[in-house]
């Protein structure tokens, strides 16, 4: 999910729509490192450029929580925890809580974002460059 994320905002900085059809489809992080040399004669690595993905991500959950939003904002909806699939091929299965709380904290430790808080921790922006929030 933290690559998918990455990615995406390094996608969406480079102005192009990660939704638009099937042109974009094809293309993978080496593709919008070259697309980018190219275009700038930047001369980071595709890792350069993946950490600049991580620190758009880490800069907008930093904007969400200074809006008001956390962790709680990060669950489901509840009916998904409380109320089966009705048909289909998932008919019958729900979001366990205590398994989703779980994935959660992991994602949260992955990202080096605090488990009760889902803030961003100071190591974690100084790693990416970024000043501690106020």
């Amino acid at each position: 999910m933290a690559w998918q994320e990455d990615w995406h905002c390094v996608v969406d900085s480079l102005g192009l729509c990660k939704l638009e059809g099937i042109a974009l489809k094809p293309l993978g992080p080496r593709h919008f490192h070259r697309l980018l040399t190219a275009a700038t004669g930047w001369s980071g690595t595709l890792a350069d450029l993946r950490a600049a993905g991580e620190r758009i991500w880490n800069q907008e959950r930093l904007f969400n929580i200074r809006e008001g939003l956390g962790k709680k904002d990060d669950y489901p909806p509840q009916r998904l925890m409380r109320e089966p699939v009705p048909d289909g091929p998932s008919r019958g299965e729900r979001l366990d809580p205590a398994d989703y709380e779980g994935l959660l904290l992991e994602y949260y430790r992955l990202r080096g974002w605090g488990e009760e808080s889902g803030c961003p921790l100071p190591r974690t922006l100084l790693r990416l460059g970024l000043e501690e929030p106020e």
